[in-house]
């Protein structure tokens, strides 16, 4: 009888945590030799980050707004080891009354003694609140919370076998992730250029012919 009520409770708190706009999860793990990131929260804020950020008829099949969010998660979540910004790549969304988003953490360092995250998808609510968990192989595993009261961002560094909350060098991590957007348009700018100056080249060789 008392497992049959652990597992309703259970039931319950999933249902609950579903539709509770103002509470989501976020998870670093390891599958299949990868890193993975996980965001959960209910699809309602979800919608309700986009509607806001963008407009309610911004998209209209679930294509669209799995595009939209992907790019607002560019923009919203970053991971930081040991001091270079991690690209996260291959998002993947799994949409439902509970949607969950996936990323792949690139080159990840094989030994972490650092960590930064900051995952403001939902800064938009008021009492919003983010369960951060941490499980990584040959690390100690973690939970905290992030919550506007601490700008939805925590910097952990390891000691004594031990996650240890640090204060964060905003100078530092705004410029960690300044120079990585920065390399990011460097080369798109050149990619441009080059392709601007093949085309160029090719209609001056059609315009002699």
């Amino acid at each position: 009888m008392k497992i049959l009520s652990l597992v309703i409770l259970l039931f319950y708190v999933q249902i609950v945590q579903a539709h509770e706009a103002e509470l989501s999860s976020c998870m670093i793990y390891e599958q299949n030799g990868k890193t993975i990131l996980l965001i959960r929260c209910s699809i309602t804020a979800f919608e309700g980050e986009i509607d806001l950020r963008h407009h309610k008829d911004a998209y209209k099949t679930p294509d669209e707004f799995n595009q939209l969010l992907v790019n607002d998660f560019t923009k919203h979540c970053f991971v930081i080891i040991n001091g270079d910004t991690i690209k996260l790549i291959n998002p993947f969304i799994n949409l439902g009354h509970e949607t969950t988003l996936f990323a792949e953490l690139a080159n990840v360092p094989k030994k972490i003694n650092q960590l930064y995250i900051r995952n403001t998808l939902f800064k938009d609510f008021r009492n919003g609140k983010c369960e951060f968990i941490l499980t990584l192989k040959d690390l100690p595993h973690l939970q905290y919370i992030l919550s506007n009261e601490n700008q939805l961002e925590v910097n952990l560094k390891l000691e004594n076998d031990k996650w240890v909350v640090k204060p964060i060098d905003t100078d530092f991590y705004k410029s960690s992730i300044f120079k990585f957007w920065g390399l990011f348009l460097t080369c798109t700018i050149v990619i441009g250029l080059f392709i601007f100056l093949l085309k160029k080249k090719a209609s001056t060789k059609a315009n002699q012919l």
